[in-house]
């Protein structure tokens, strides 16, 4: 029956198990067995024989029908389970439901709140694949996108931002992608007309939030700038400034305005100053109330310098970092031409802004090496940095990974970066100066992230922050303005403080608690002592 297992079990929770026959090569006979189910595969216990355990991520197929269950591992051994009696039902039910639920976590699909979930049966219309037969799975309404569970092949993620119609006809739901693709679900029996008022609901919930975090960080932005720009950036999208010019003229510097109250100003500008222009992307991804601010800016360079590379930054981890990728081959780029180059270059800042979104904005299974990812603190990445494709793209073309440690010594990392990509034709190798043990923190974790321009209205006074006395004449206490945050690879939150009547900036250390008590953020007044040292 369930119980619980111990905490730091391999196979995960134990959630059934009953008696039954099982047949495994090189077996010809059935025998006596006790299967039981885990979060992560299904335990085999032959009596007086071998125990076999079967991880969901190495399971190619699952089948249960007739009273029968198969699973042919991805080696296409075959184990054969019957016999279960009265548990064959619940066995089937639970088996089928942990693979899914295994899977759908393995290939990062899995999202925080399931909104609504039903079992039901689905068929692909593809022109492309003609002749698909209905197929028995659960359909799960995430908060920002439908999951297909089948027991026959990998789980189908539908972003709400790719289906274009939802319709009921004839007792069936039909979805319209952008692709093309129809995906039609049906024999969800009295729940039908229930299940699309959830998906509807949950797909204008998600244009909500895009439209609420867009208005609270471009206040200024007009109806049909507002509604325009929140297609643009659904689901945390990083929106082109190209498209945003065809919405009005003036709206990209409205959108800028985000970037400049954010820890990222300084390294946008620069990072600006060196890019192509008119290519930058903007996005701001809202996760548990926090406004997470993204861009992407392609730098062409030269060979001689360094280039190739689109460059990403966020918010979102304690000392935000620069993530560098790779736009076209190595041996490719000292020859091309400042026009291919762009065109490139959009190509795959596109390509990147998809698998972003369908990563979840998950860094961490980019960034880590290969051995990194063979840990059991990683191993739940490895399957989807073999399967994932979006995924496996982000893998590929990533070279670098910078934490900021100070703006010179940043510049100073992003230089060489780029310099290492443009020395080089091998196709994989990364920076080997790539910081890939600083790890970002759990959402649980209290992050310094950007408030909304809406909470900016009344900037507060931090009162009698004591610090060493600048260089330069001797001055009472005063007020000054906090105007970037950083940090240092303790974690701890540095802050700068500047005032025109300082010869340079003053930096001070902070644990990153203490910084969130302070509720800084970039532009906030702090009142300082100034003290002399003696």
């Amino acid at each position: 029956m369930s119980q619980p297992a111990s905490p730091d079990s391999s196979f995960g929770e134990k959630l059934f198990d009953t008696t039954c026959k099982a047949l495994i090569p090189p077996q010809t006979v059935p025998v006596d067995a006790v299967a039981e189910i885990w979060t992560l595969g299904a335990l085999i216990k032959l009596s007086g024989g071998n125990t076999v355990f079967v991880a969901y991520t190495e399971a190619a197929r699952l089948e249960a029908s007739n009273y029968r269950v198969s699973i042919t591992a991805s080696n296409g051994q075959n184990i054969a389970l019957s016999q279960f009696g009265m548990k064959y039902d619940s066995f089937a039910q639970k088996l089928t439901e942990s693979w899914g639920n295994a899977l759908a976590k393995a290939l990062l699909m899995e999202e925080s709140t399931v909104v609504y979930e039903s079992p039901c049966f689905y068929a692909i219309q593809d022109m492309r694949v003609p002749g698909q037969a209905p197929a028995a799975c659960r359909a799960r309404i995430y908060e920002t996108a439908l999951v297909i569970l089948s027991s026959n092949v990998l789980p189908i993620r539908i972003p709400f931002s790719q289906i274009q119609t939802v319709d009921l006809q004839n007792f069936k739901v039909r979805l319209t992608a952008k692709n093309g693709v129809t995906i039609e679900l049906s024999r969800l029996a009295n729940v039908t007309q229930f299940f699309v008022e959830k998906l509807r609901e949950a797909m204008r919930a998600l244009e909500a939030t895009s439209i609420e975090t867009i208005k609270a960080n471009v206040p200024s932005a007009t109806f049909d700038e507002l509604q325009k720009l929140s297609w643009l950036m659904v689901e945390g999208r990083a929106a082109p400034r190209k498209d945003v010019d065809q919405i009005s003229l003036g709206l990209w510097s409205k959108l800028e305005k985000s970037v400049e109250f954010s820890p990222l100003s300084q390294s946008y500008d620069y990072i600006s100053s060196i890019g192509v222009p008119n290519l930058e992307c903007v996005g701001l991804k809202k996760s548990k109330d926090i406004v997470h601010i993204w861009f992407m800016i392609p730098v062409m360079g030269e060979v001689s310098v360094g280039g190739n590379a689109i460059v990403l930054e966020v918010t979102s981890e304690t000392g935000h970092a620069t993530y560098l990728f790779r736009v076209m081959p190595r041996a490719e780029f000292a020859t091309t031409a400042a026009e291919r180059f762009s065109e490139q270059a959009a190509i795959v800042i596109g390509d990147l802004n998809e698998a972003i979104i369908a990563t979840g904005f998950r860094r961490e299974p980019i960034y880590l090496s290969g051995d990194q990812l063979n840990t059991p603190e990683y191993s739940k990445y490895l399957y989807a940095a073999d399967h994932l494709e979006p995924l496996k793209l982000l893998r590929e073309r990533f070279f670098a990974r910078i934490i900021h440690t100070g703006l010179d010594q940043w510049k100073a990392d992003l230089t060489d970066a780029l310099h290492f990509n443009t020395s080089i034709i091998e196709a994989t190798p990364r920076w080997t100066k790539s910081k890939l043990d600083f790890v970002e923190p759990q959402e649980t974790t209290p992050m310094i992230s950007s408030p909304p321009v809406s909470e900016r209205k009344s900037i507060p006074i931090i009162q009698n922050l004591n610090v060493e006395a600048p260089p330069g004449p001797s001055m009472p206490d005063k007020v000054v303005v906090l105007s970037r945050m950083d940090a240092d690879d303790s974690g701890n939150v540095k802050l700068c403080l500047r005032d025109s009547d300082f010869e340079q900036d003053i930096w001070i250390t902070v644990t990153s608690d203490d910084a969130t008590k302070l509720g800084a953020f970039p532009g906030t007044k702090v009142k300082i002592s100034l003290q002399k040292n003696a």
